[in-house]
């Protein structure tokens, strides 16, 4: 057994007591270095050495609760801050690339609408107007109509002119040729005779064309006269 001296009064007391045995000092709760006397004989040598306190347990609770609470915090703002926000921004940014998948969507469409609408309001290029299917068909045909003993024939495309003709009117007291220049425009065609075998005057008649039937009315001051084709 060792000898040490008490902090409190300066007396010899033993080291392995909790207080000390003179003035009562407690032992067990200093923490301060204290003078030990070890004795060898006649040899005594004082030794400083540190007690071990009682409250070095305790000085760790507030850093582990400190500790804790941070810690508490910490999971606290990840579940209820932090992950939330993550998660809304996500829900927003695939949002908004479904707004721009859809308007490119749209646009594409908007524009393959328009090309097929401009393709349908665009002509095709060589596609024949109605004046060129009348022309084609006069060209094919010689209109002719008989009644009363005298027979009337109309003939386009005379002497190689895509746009003259030629009409014949027989019966039984002359055969007269005529001659005119024509403009279609749609199914009416303008016809002006210039000029006649038989001493008839120049006059422009009108003659419309029923794509129907194929016929060719010739309008004159004696009426009107339906002539039916027939193959050259």
């Amino acid at each position: 057994m060792a000898l040490i001296t008490c902090p409190e009064c300066g007396k010899q007391i033993s080291d392995k007591a909790d207080k000390c045995i003179h003035c009562g000092f407690p032992l067990g709760h200093f923490d301060t270095p204290k003078v030990v006397q070890i004795k060898d004989g006649d040899d005594i040598t004082d030794v400083q050495v540190s007690k071990e306190s009682s409250q070095s347990g305790t000085d760790a609770v507030p850093f582990l609760f400190i500790l804790a609470l941070v810690i508490g915090f910490g999971i606290f703002y990840y579940k209820f801050v932090y992950e939330p926000e993550q998660k809304k921004e996500m829900a927003e940014i695939a949002q908004s690339e479904g707004k721009v998948d859809n308007n490119t969507t749209n646009n594409a469409q908007g524009n393959q609408s328009g090309s097929e609408s401009e393709t349908r309001q665009t002509p095709i290029e060589n596609q024949p107007t109605i004046e060129d299917r009348i022309a084609e068909e006069f060209h094919a045909n010689i209109y002719s109509r008989s009644s009363y003993g005298s027979t009337t024939t109309i003939k386009f495309d005379s002497e190689g002119n895509r746009y003259a003709g030629s009409m014949v009117v027989k019966n039984s007291n002359e055969n007269c040729t005529l001659y005119f220049k024509y403009k279609i425009s749609g199914h009416i065609i303008n016809a002006t005779f210039y000029g006649s075998d038989c001493g008839n005057e120049s006059i422009n008649h009108t003659l419309i064309y029923n794509e129907n039937n194929n016929s060719l009315t010739f309008y004159s001051a004696t009426g009107a006269l339906i002539l039916r084709p027939s193959s050259r």
